[in-house]
Parts: C-alpha cells; sequence; structure tokens
C-alpha cells in the first residue's frame, strides 16, 4: 500500500512578520521547507510528496521542491481549500494512505511519521498529539473568567494521516457545507462522528514555526540535535 505526503506551504505568515514567507526562512542555512521535505524523504515511508503553496510563492517552492522529487500545487486561500486541492490533484486509489504535514514544523523527526504510517494500518485516521501541561484559562477579550478542565486534552501536531478515500470524502463534504478547519482529523470527525482517530504521542520538539522567536528556539533544538551522540 502505498502513502503519499501533501507538505502544507501556502499560509500568509502574517505572524512571522518580515518580508521573506515563513515556508522559505532560513534555519541552519537551509529553508523550512528544505526541513520538512528531507524528513519525509528519510522516514522512508513515503511514495509520493506534493507541496501545496500559494500562487505568489509558487516559483521559488518550485525550485526547493524539485531538488526532493517532490510536486508543486496551487492552493487556496484556507488551510482546507489548500488540502483539498492537494488531494484533488493526488491520483491514488481511496484505499492508499495520505499524511498531512505543515512545512511550519520543520524538526519533526522521521520516526514519528513512521509510526503514523504503522499506526494506519490498524486505523482510519491518526494524529500526532502532546499531553497539555500548561493550565487552560477561560477569557473574554481582557480578562479571566474561570479555568477549563485539561483533563482528555491534548495538543494536536502534524503529521495526520488517513486513508485517501476518507479525506476526499470529508473535504468533499466540507465544501458542500462551506466548512473551513484548520485540523483535518476535526473536518474528518464532523463528517462521520463514528470515525475513532488514533493518537500517535508528538514530540515536544515537533514544535510549528509560527512567530520569528519561535525559529530562534528552533535554531537552538537543531544545534542541540546535531551535538547528540551518533549511534550506528
Amino acid at each position: 500500500m502505498s502513502t503519499a505526503a501533501l507538505l502544507l506551504a501556502a499560509g500568509t505568515s502574517d505572524r512571522f512578520g518580515g518580508d521573506t514567507p515563513k515556508q522559505l526562512a532560513t534555519l541552519a542555512g537551509e529553508p523550512l521547507l528544505t526541513h520538512s521535505l528531507r524528513a519525509l524523504e528519510a522516514s522512508g515511508v513515503v511514495d509520493e510528496t506534493m507541496v501545496v503553496t500559494s500562487e505568489r510563492l509558487l516559483e521559488l517552492v518550485q525550485a526547493v521542491a524539485a531538488r526532493h522529487d517532490a510536486t508543486v500545487v496551487v492552493g487556496g486561500t484556507t488551510r482546507t481549500d489548500s488540502v483539498r486541492r492537494g488531494l484533488g490533484a493526488l491520483r491514488g486509489s481511496d484505499d492508499e494512505l495520505i499524511l498531512v504535514h505543515d512545512a511550519a514544523r520543520p524538526l519533526i523527526d522521521p520516526k514519528l511519521i513512521r509510526q503514523c504510517v504503522q499506526a494506519l494500518a490498524r486505523n482510519a485516521a491518526v494524529t500526532l498529539a502532546m499531553p497539555i501541561a500548561d493550565t487552560l484559562l477561560e477569557a473574554s477579550a481582557t480578562s479571566v473568567i474561570g479555568t477549563a478542565d485539561r483533563d482528555g486534552v491534548v495538543a494536536a501536531q502534524t503529521p495526520q494521516g488517513f486513508r485517501l478515500g476518507l479525506l476526499r470524502a470529508a473535504h468533499e463534504a466540507a465544501a458542500l457545507m462551506g466548512l473551513a478547519t484548520t485540523d483535518d482529523c476535526s473536518l474528518v470527525l464532523t463528517y462521520d462522528p463514528a470515525i475513532a482517530v488514533a493518537i500517535v504521542p508528538g514530540s515536544p520538539t515537533n514544535l510549528k514555526i509560527t512567530t520569528p522567536d519561535d525559529l530562534a528556539i528552533a535554531e537552538a533544538l537543531l544545534a542541540a540535535r546535531s551535538e547528540e551522540p551518533q549511534h550506528g
């Protein structure tokens, strides 16, 4: 059974600031997109990678993707639109596997990608997720109004994985309803609440780059990773 990956790199990077789009910001001398593509390659379980980007960044992203044998498609105005367009460009059959990953998570461990694919052998949908350690506060625009229960709550990461036919059907239904989400698992559960989404334990280092401060943290994490002893 083959596995495809959609790598989302179409965001506007509003909170990142500066002139360089977040997807192409430099981390250890290379674009974030390169790190994510390399991790998918290194996993050894991804047969096809498609990068979804904006029309504005198309040529720049194509130049990066070409070095990793990845194809590029233009996405939409929302994350949901971009995933749907990527799915439409894939030619795989419904029983094949699809991983959806954010290019803004460049430190994803290839081992976690493999674990997601392994979990899809037994489940229709999976997500990386981490327990929430912080206290959750309910708040108005200006003040705290209560404390939320964090029991039973986890923080989603990517990649998330699905049977290709399931994710296609969920996105087709979402398009008919005019529904847009920031998470494909929630979209699938809206389509079919009976679907069991399996959790694969994520990693605190699989952070999402949103601001320049996040990029500095990623630089430090990558430097620490490179100093770890290598075991043959």
